[in-house]
């Protein structure tokens, strides 16, 4: 799983662009598949941390791998100025300490950047719908006018989240603020999307593309990025790793979402404090077996 491209050319010719500058990254046969395909995203800070040779095999998002994980001194490797990413809050930090969602959807999915938007949309609140009801949870629809943003409400009083949530339509996709202004206890999910642009498929990583361009979901600058992100109280027992694992089955396999850490809850089993990546449920860590 961590060398899911061993099968696929090595080389990567796609043409990102990351504050102003573009560059054709390539895949590194030395670098785990988490870290090669967020570099293609954009983010550039994450580094893999070298384990053991099969020690990482049959751990896949649980709270054994996480102890492993911390274990191996991970945190030490995430540095960025000489700060550790852990202990900088999310708002302000870079790319790498914020939860994302990025790919490359193929360019005969849409007519144009503005329409290959709302299909990007489309594709998340399909996913989040699906989700939802494979989790067996009561729901409803968060609403915005906002075009680039997706939302739903959780409601199942058994894992802490509340039945009944005061509705109002919001002109923002600014949900934290609503929830810790009108609704502190409410469970929720939410997605903001914003415009993709034409860009080089990378193939290495995208190994179904047959065109040469895509319209790329980029990581974004500090304020605009896409992302996808769960939010729950801290009495709740909604356990948010398995609710993205859902999310991403039921995304597109171009579609991948990065997960920062400490920003997704075991319930009452705390947090994972390191970062990973998703694609089609699968998880991906930042590792390389020695």
């Amino acid at each position: 799983m961590l060398k899911k491209l061993t099968l696929i050319s090595a080389t990567v010719l796609a043409a990102t662009t990351i504050s102003g500058c573009s560059f054709i990254p390539k895949y590194y046969e030395q670098d785990s598949f988490a870290r090669n395909a967020s570099y293609m995203g954009g983010f550039l800070s994450v580094k893999d941390r070298t384990v053991p040779k099969g020690s990482v095999d049959n751990f896949t998002q649980t709270v054994g791998f996480e102890r492993l994980y911390v274990a191996s001194g991970f945190a030490e490797s995430i540095t960025t100025g000489g700060l550790n990413l852990l202990n900088v809050l999310i708002d302000d930090g870079p790319r790498e300490s914020r939860s994302s969602i990025f790919g490359w959807m193929p360019l005969n999915q849409a007519e144009n950047k503005d329409n290959a938007q709302k299909q990007l949309v489309a594709h998340v609140k399909q996913a989040f719908i699906q989700a939802l009801k494979r989790s067996e949870v009561e729901y409803s629809e968060i609403k915005s006018t906002d075009k680039k943003f997706v939302g739903y409400y959780i409601h199942d009083e058994s894992i802490g989240c509340p039945a009944t949530i005061k509705q109002q339509k919001w002109h923002t996709d600014n949900i934290y603020y609503i929830n810790s202004i009108k609704n502190p206890d409410a469970c929720f999910i939410r997605a903001s999307i914003y415009t993709p642009r034409v860009e080089a498929t990378p193939n290495a990583i995208v190994a179904k593309h047959v065109e040469k361009e895509s319209y790329h979901l980029p990581v974004g600058s500090k304020s605009n990025f896409s992302t996808v992100q769960i939010a729950s109280p801290q009495k709740s027992d909604l356990k948010e790793n398995l609710l993205y694992t859902e999310i991403s089955k039921n995304l597109p396999e171009w579609m991948y979402i990065y997960l920062a850490p400490n920003t997704v809850s075991l319930g009452q089993n705390g947090t994972i404090n390191f970062p990973y990546l998703l694609n089609k449920g699968e998880a991906y860590f930042f590792v390389y077996p020695e």
